[in-house]
C-alpha cells in the first residue's frame, strides 16, 4: 500500500473522530508527502480537507485560509467537489468571516452550503447571513429555504431552532411583535417534539415577554414570570429568560426593585458561562436603566462595563450602539469630552459592521444625531452640527414617529444658529420647536429650549420693536414651561430678567430656583453672562454668602 493510500485512509478515520492530534499527525504526513502527476489534484483536495478540518478545531483563520486557497485550485481545475467537501469549504468560509466580518466571505459559505445540500448548514448559514445584511430579501430567502425543509422534516428541531431565532431577531429588530409571537409559538413546537428542551422552554418565555412589554400587557408579563419560575437554573439561556422576565416587569412599571432582581439573574447566567454575551449585554442594559432612573453614575460605569464584557464575546453591532450611548451619557457627568469622541468611535464601529444593511434602525441614528449635536455644541463646530441635522432628517424619512425628533432638529437648528449668527438657521429651528409643540403640547423642554433659541435670536434683530416682541414671546415660553414642571425654567427665567435688567424679579425667580434645588454649581452663576446685570447688586452677592454659609454647615 502506498504511503498516499495509508494517508487518505488514516485521514478518513480522523476525520470521523476529529481528535486534534490525530488531525494534526494526518496533516504533518500529507505535507511531507510528494504525490505523482496522477495523485497531485487527490492530494490538494485531502490537504484541502485536512486544513479544513484543523482550522475547525483550532479556530485559527491562517489555516482556514491556506484549505481555501487549496479548494480554489481544485475549483479551478474544475475537480469535481463531494457534499463533505462544500459542507467542510462552507465551515471555513464561516470561521473566516467570523474572524474578519467580510460580507465576500459570507456570501461565499452561502453559496458553499448551497453545494453542500445539507439542510442544515443551509438554514443555519442563511440566518447568518440575515443577521449580517438585515434586508428582506435575506429574511424571506432564509425563511422560505427553512420552512421548505421543516416540511420535508418537521421533526428536525435544528431546523426549527433556525426559524424561531429568525423569527425572534426579526420582530427584535424591526420592532414587531407579531414576529416575536411567531417566535414564541415556534418554540413552543420544539418543547412537544423534545420536552426536555429546556432551551427551546427559556426562548418561548422571553419571546412571550418582550411580546407582552411591546403591548404593555401587565398580566402577560405576569404570566411570563410564573412560567419562568418553573425552569431549572442549570443552563445559562435559562437564567437569562428569569431576568428577561423580571426585565420587562420592571420596564413596564418601573420598579427598579424588579430591574435589581434580574440583575441578579444575569449575573448568575455569566457566573455559569463567562462567554454568554447576551448576559452580559443586558446587565448592561439593566444598569444603564437604573442609572437613568438615579442618575448615579457608578451604574453607567457598571453598564459600559459589562457592554465591554458582552462586544468581547459577540462584537455585534446592537452592543456596540448601546456602549456608545452609555459613554456619551458620560459626558453629562464629568464633561469630558473623549468619552463623545469614544461615543462616536463605537457608533461608526457598529454602522460599519451593519454597512451591508439596507437601512440602519432610525433610533440609532437618533442616538447618533444627538451625540453629534453634543460633540457640535461642545467644539463650536459647525460640521458637526450639520452632520447632526443631517442624522435627524435621515430618522424623519425612516420613522417620522420617533418621538422627539423634531424638537432635537430644532435644538441642533438653534445650536448651528448661535455658532453661524445665521437669522435663517433661527427661522428653521423654530418651525421644527413650533412641531415638536403641536405633536406633544406636553413636553416641558419644548417651551425652554424654544425660549433659550428666541432670547439668542434677539441678537440678530436691529428693530427695537421687533425685539421686544420676540423678548416677550421668549417670558411667555419660559414661563409656560416653569408651569408645566420644569424645575430648569426657573434658573432661566432669572437669567432672562437678569438680560432685561429687571433684577427684583430676577432675584425672586433665584430663590425659588435655590428652594426647588435647581440652581448651577457656584461657578456658574459667577460667569454666567446672563447674569451681569444681576451680579452688580449687593443683594445678589449677599444671597450667595447665605448659600455658601448653609452648604458649609449641612
Amino acid at each position: 500500500m502506498t504511503p498516499f493510500r495509508k494517508t487518505g485512509q488514516l485521514f478518513q478515520a480522523i476525520s470521523r473522530g476529529k481528535p486534534g492530534k490525530l488531525i494534526e499527525k494526518a496533516l504533518s504526513v500529507l505535507k511531507n508527502y510528494a504525490p505523482k502527476q496522477e495523485e497531485e489534484l487527490a492530494h490538494t483536495s485531502l490537504l484541502a480537507s485536512a486544513y479544513a478540518l484543523t482550522s475547525l478545531y483550532s479556530s485559527e483563520i491562517t489555516d482556514a485560509l491556506t484549505s481555501i486557497r487549496f479548494y480554489d485550485k481544485l475549483l479551478q481545475e474544475q475537480y469535481p467537489l463531494n457534499k463533505e467537501d462544500w459542507l467542510k469549504l462552507s465551515s471555513v468560509y464561516r470561521l473566516v468571516y467570523e474572524k474578519t466580518r467580510s460580507i465576500e466571505s459570507l456570501e461565499k459559505a452561502v453559496y458553499s452550503a448551497k453545494n453542500s445540500l445539507n439542510p442544515h448548514i443551509i438554514a443555519e448559514t442563511l440566518l447568518e447571513k440575515y443577521l449580517r445584511v438585515r434586508d428582506e430579501e435575506s429574511f424571506q430567502l432564509c425563511l422560505e429555504k427553512t420552512s421548505r425543509f421543516i416540511q420535508q422534516s418537521p421533526q428536525d428541531t435544528e431546523l426549527q431552532f433556525v426559524r424561531a431565532d429568525l423569527y425572534q431577531e426579526y420582530g427584535r429588530r424591526n420592532k414587531e411583535p407579531k414576529f416575536l409571537l411567531l417566535a414564541q409559538e415556534q418554540y413552543e413546537k420544539i418543547v412537544l417534539i423534545d420536552p426536555k428542551n429546556q432551551k427551546a422552554k427559556a426562548l418561548s418565555i422571553v419571546c412571550s415577554a418582550f411580546h407582552a412589554l411591546f403591548h404593555e400587557d401587565a398580566d402577560r408579563i405576569s404570566e411570563s414570570i410564573y412560567k419562568s419560575q418553573l425552569l431549572s437554573e442549570h443552563l445559562p439561556v435559562e437564567l437569562y429568560a428569569k431576568g428577561i422576565t423580571l426585565l420587562c416587569y420592571g420596564i413596564y412599571s418601573s420598579d427598579l426593585e424588579e430591574i435589581q432582581n434580574a440583575i441578579y439573574y444575569f449575573q448568575r447566567s455569566t457566573s455559569i458561562d463567562r462567554s454568554f454575551s447576551l448576559g452580559w449585554h443586558y446587565l448592561g442594559i439593566a444598569f444603564f436603566l437604573l442609572f437613568e432612573a438615579v442618575e448615579h453614575d457608578r451604574f453607567l460605569r457598571l453598564s459600559i462595563k459589562f457592554f465591554q464584557k458582552s462586544i468581547q464575546h459577540d462584537p455585534n453591532a446592537e452592543t456596540f450602539v448601546q456602549l456608545a450611548i452609555a459613554n456619551a451619557r458620560l459626558y453629562e457627568v464629568d464633561r469630558a469630552i473623549e468619552h463623545l469622541e469614544q461615543s462616536k468611535v463605537w457608533f461608526e464601529t457598529a454602522f460599519s459592521i451593519e454597512k451591508s444593511s439596507p437601512f440602519l434602525p432610525a433610533d440609532w441614528i437618533f442616538e447618533y444625531g444627538l451625540l453629534l449635536d453634543a460633540m457640535g455644541e461642545a467644539k463650536d463646530d459647525e460640521s458637526l452640527l450639520i452632520h447632526a441635522v443631517d442624522q435627524f432628517n435621515r430618522v424623519l424619512i425612516l420613522d417620522p414617529n420617533i418621538p422627539d425628533v423634531h424638537h432635537r432638529l430644532g435644538l441642533t437648528i438653534s445650536h448651528l444658529a448661535c455658532i453661524t449668527n445665521d437669522a435663517q438657521h433661527f427661522m428653521r429651528a423654530f418651525c421644527h420647536f413650533r412641531l415638536a409643540y403641536r405633536n406633544n403640547p406636553d413636553h416641558e423642554f419644548v417651551l425652554l429650549d424654544w425660549a433659550l433659541a428666541l432670547i439668542h435670536y434677539d441678537d440678530c434683530v436691529q428693530d427695537m420693536e421687533r425685539s421686544e416682541g420676540i423678548m416677550r414671546e421668549a417670558e411667555e415660553k419660559l414661563l409656560g414651561s416653569a408651569k408645566q414642571g420644569n424645575n430648569q425654567a426657573y434658573y432661566q427665567i432669572a437669567c432672562f430678567y437678569s438680560l432685561r435688567n429687571q433684577k427684583n424679579l430676577a432675584l425672586e425667580w433665584m430663590k425659588k430656583a435655590r428652594a426647588i434645588g435647581a440652581l448651577p454649581p457656584m461657578q456658574e452663576l459667577l460667569e454666567d453672562t446672563w447674569l451681569e446685570n444681576l451680579r452688580k447688586t449687593d443683594e445678589f452677592h449677599h444671597l450667595l454668602t447665605l448659600w455658601n454659609n448653609h452648604s458649609a454647615e449641612s
